[in-house]
């Protein structure tokens, strides 16, 4: 099949170079996938339709572009495969990408979606990574790139038709989002992408991938150049539309395929000014010697005053003993002479009342050296779950809900308002606009996760953020050196304060993180429990 195919196509470019038959293709849809630009190239590949009439004679060959989007399933355009006038059948060929094949190979037809202007199909032979389709399209500031086989480039090159047929790169072009419509161009109803990556004939069925290497959309349209009424060629710059991922969803959905669908946004990782991070870094390391060193003296006059009131104590034990036995050994007092002439027993003196003085200085001291090393416990200890002001009971709102996390249907937790804390553990911001809320990193996801808690808590959210790989890197760092955070003591102000310092810090740490489309929406209804439960369920 293979073989006859390849003499076809030979027969055929004969044929076109001395007919003038011309190799035609139209413009197509791009997607994305978070692999890099290299591994998204891999899953690029030419597709060649030879036509043939009733006689099995070539009467012509569309070329286009596709990509895998499951193992061995590759999409393009419909128009890219649909028969031209006078054909009853058509041979299909795909050319993978040289890092993903050495030749190319025979493919069948599996499924049309003419409105959309898209086709499946079936190449178990092609080797090659599918590409992940983004289910939310960036935004208009993001770079966006078109992949594919124009065959203008092929023309430039003087690229013979079997040199079109061996494994090579895909052209790759770079631009920005222009308009997001649900009108594609011919007025049909189609949800569509106009961008200004350029394409040409023969990027037909391309994806356009986003800055995460994942599908946005379907290249198919460029507008065509027209004859203006002084006679002079217009050619529209920057005019290129391509059939988004949405739609791409739902067609692969309604085939039976399974792709490889990702709902979070695509992050890009801060750019960091180097002379500012060692300025940074300079700074956190100078503030952690001071503190080092502010420890340390404290420390060290801890030492100083153990070490003084343990010596009054010793001096005072010492000062006691001596006058107390100088005491002992003292004279008795004159013998008292009774009324008969008899001498009565001598009696000692009483003790001096500087011998007192000593042991009451050895005493204090004795308690104060114990105060020092034995400190006593807080008479306030941090919130728990016995000091919560109201226990809430909440339930999922799955119409206010995008890409629940599944089975997630209630939650119970408790929650003190006077210092904000949750479940006795996790405390929250107050936010200036009522309410509160957490900022959190959700380590199995890689994703910034930020709670709130509205001011009547009657609803709570969770939107999640994902991160990619250098970003959950740097934000994970700089989250864990701003330390444990724990909910403040009640009544306690520096611990009030302390705590608000750090929750500041968290939320000027994530912001930039929390400007990207949030890949998880969660909503709760809550209600105030009005009868003893379990323990509260933790809601962060």
């Amino acid at each position: 099949m293979l073989r006859g195919l390849r003499t076809a196509l030979i027969v055929l470019a004969l044929a076109c170079l001395g007919a003038g038959l011309s190799v035609t293709a139209r413009p197509a849809f791009a997607q994305d996938q978070g692999l890099g630009l290299r591994e998204a190239e891999r899953s690029v590949v030419r597709i060649m339709v030879l036509h043939l009439d009733a006689n099995d004679q070539p009467i012509a060959l569309v070329g286009g572009s596709g990509f895998v989007v499951a193992p061995g399933k590759i999409v393009t355009n419909n128009h890219v495969v649909t028969p031209v006038e006078g054909s009853v059948r058509q041979l299909y060929y795909v050319v993978p990408d040289r890092f993903s094949g050495t030749e190319g190979k025979d493919a069948q037809l599996l499924q049309t979606w003419p409105a959309a202007d898209l086709a499946l199909l079936s190449a178990p032979e092609i080797a090659a990574p599918a590409l992940k389709i983004a289910a939310t399209p960036p935004g208009k500031e993001a770079t966006v790139r078109a992949l594919g086989y124009p065959g203008v480039t092929d023309s430039m090159r003087n690229l013979t038709l079997a040199k079109r047929l061996e494994p090579s790169e895909p052209y790759v072009t770079s631009g920005s989002i222009a308009l997001f419509s649900d009108t594609a161009p011919g007025g049909a109803e189609v949800e569509t992408i106009f961008h200004t990556a350029a394409i040409d004939h023969g990027n037909s069925g391309g994806p356009l991938i986003d800055e995460c290497d994942r599908v946005i959309g379907v290249n198919t349209w460029g507008a065509a150049d027209t004859l203006a009424d002084d006679g002079q060629v217009e050619s529209h710059q920057g005019q290129f539309a391509a059939i988004r991922s949405t739609v791409l969803a739902k067609f692969l959905d309604n085939s039976g395929v399974k792709g490889d669908i990702d709902y979070g946004p695509c992050v890009k990782a801060p750019t960091v000014d180097p002379a500012m991070a060692a300025e940074v870094d300079k700074a956190n390391a100078a503030a952690a010697k001071a503190l080092e060193a502010a420890q340390k003296a404290e420390s060290d006059r801890d030492q100083i005053l153990h070490w003084g009131v343990g010596l009054i104590a010793l001096a005072a034990a010492v000062g006691a003993l001596v006058m107390f036995l100088r005491w002992r050994q003292a004279a008795p007092v004159a013998a008292e002479t009774h009324a008969d002439g008899a001498a009565a027993p001598g009696a000692k003196k009483p003790l001096p009342i500087a011998l007192w003085a000593l042991l009451a200085v050895f005493v204090v001291a004795l308690i104060g050296l114990w105060i020092m090393t034995h400190p006593k416990p807080a008479a306030v200890t941090p919130a728990t779950a016995q000091n919560m002001t109201v226990t809430l009971v909440c339930k999922l709102d799955a119409k206010q809900s995008f890409n629940p996390v599944p089975g997630a249907a209630s939650l119970t937790f408790g929650f003190d308002e006077p210092i904000a804390c949750v479940n006795g553990r996790t405390p929250y911001e107050k936010n200036p606009n009522g309410g509160w809320s957490h900022i959190t990193v959700q380590d199995k996801a890689h994703s910034v996760s930020k709670m709130e808690l509205s001011s009547d808590k009657s609803t709570f959210t969770r939107r999640d953020f994902n991160l990619n790989d250098t970003d959950y890197a740097a934000y994970s760092a700089g989250r864990t050196s701003l330390g444990q955070l724990t909910c403040p003591i009640p009544n306690d102000a520096a611990s009030a304060k302390s705590t608000a310092d750090t929750l500041e810090k968290i939320r000027t740490l994530s912001a930039s993180y929390l400007e990207v489309e949030s890949s998880r929406v969660m909503t709760w209804h809550c209600e105030p429990q009005t009868a003893p439960a379990a323990a509260p369920t933790p809601a962060s």
